[in-house]
């Protein structure tokens, strides 16, 4: 079997509620304050989220889970200094819900934001009422790159 995996940029090129972003392909991105953890039901899409991440020279943690990505972070003695969830999560818990449990847990020092193919007014305004930028999939590397730079500038 074959699957292909593709990128697109927005229109806008912007992360709801948030100023423009970089699409400066060739932007050099440092990573060494800390791990990014992605949090994505979908193996297909954690896989190639975690593979573009760690082609830009990131540490990447991966979970498919609230509750699995919590149990990691917990075992670890480097906290993640940027989180990368879904929406839908299996469990009964959204990725919104999610970013606040690990947030309680570890602290609010780490940058967080969401992804969700679902087109809701009511998940746009959950992200706006919290302050976490809100990426709609398939979400473009250079978008992805631009969220890096932030977390790690």
């Amino acid at each position: 079997m074959t699957v292909s995996i593709c990128w697109a940029v927005s229109a806008a090129g912007t992360v709801a509620g948030a100023v423009p972003l970089e699409t400066d392909e060739q932007a050099g991105v440092c990573c060494d304050a800390g791990p990014i953890l992605v949090i994505e039901d979908d193996r297909l899409v954690r896989a190639a989220v975690c593979a573009f991440l760690e082609e830009l020279g990131c540490e990447v943690l991966a979970a498919s889970s609230a509750a699995a990505a919590l149990a990691l972070v917990l075992s670890l003695s480097r906290r993640p200094r940027l989180l990368i969830c879904d929406y839908g999560l299996p469990g009964g818990v959204d990725g919104l819900q999610a970013i606040v449990s690990i947030r309680q847990a570890l602290g609010d020092d780490f940058v967080a934001c969401l992804m969700t193919g679902l087109v809701s007014p009511e998940v746009r305004a959950r992200c706006a009422e919290s302050g976490i930028p809100l990426l709609y999939k398939p979400v473009s590397p250079a978008t992805l790159r631009s969220i890096v730079k932030r977390a790690y500038g």
